[in-house]
């Protein structure tokens, strides 16, 4: 097909969706077989850096990508692609998040939690590494705060919505 056929873009449209329902159905298959996963120790500091241009260019020229990590080496267990994708996720609601000239910005931090900090936790106290991801957007209503951790809630665009498939 030439560049100039008339259905160029929506073959590109299809090959897309293809894409996307392909990486969909990895994620379920990763959900449903969670021994399938391979959590592995990673510099959290290493793995920011790298990505970072990576992450600059997935967000695009709507919002800039800072970081502040931490001097320490800040390890975390975590299946490589899921850790990725948590990132990735939170970075691109971010950038919705931004108006012209947004920014976002990483932090890195060693957080010492313990019992009291932890009551329905059933974590040891300890060292705990924290990324915080910011960005200086308008911010979540409280009305709104209450929905966030609900699978089917989407703020995407200029209106919330639930959105449930049979």
């Amino acid at each position: 097909m030439s560049a100039n056929d008339a259905h160029v873009g929506s073959v590109s449209f299809i090959l897309e969706a293809g894409e996307r329902a392909t990486r969909l159905n990895r994620h379920l298959l990763a959900v449903s077989r969670p021994s399938r996963q391979r959590p592995e120790l990673s510099d959290v500091n290493e793995v920011l850096e790298e990505s970072h241009n990576v992450f600059q260019r997935m967000i695009g020229a709507g919002a800039t990508l800072k970081a502040q990590l931490s001097s320490e080496t800040l390890f975390i267990r975590a299946d490589h692609a899921n850790r990725n994708q948590v990132i990735m996720n939170i970075l691109l609601n971010a950038c919705d998040a931004c108006t012209e000239c947004g920014e976002i910005m990483i932090r890195t931090t060693a957080v010492a939690l313990s019992a009291q900090d932890l009551p329905r936790a059933k974590l040891p106290e300890r060292d705990f590494t924290c990324v915080e991801i910011s960005d200086n957007g308008t911010g979540i209503s409280s009305e709104t705060c209450f929905w966030i951790f609900e699978p089917c809630f989407s703020m995407k665009g200029n209106r919330t919505t639930f959105s449930f498939s049979a």
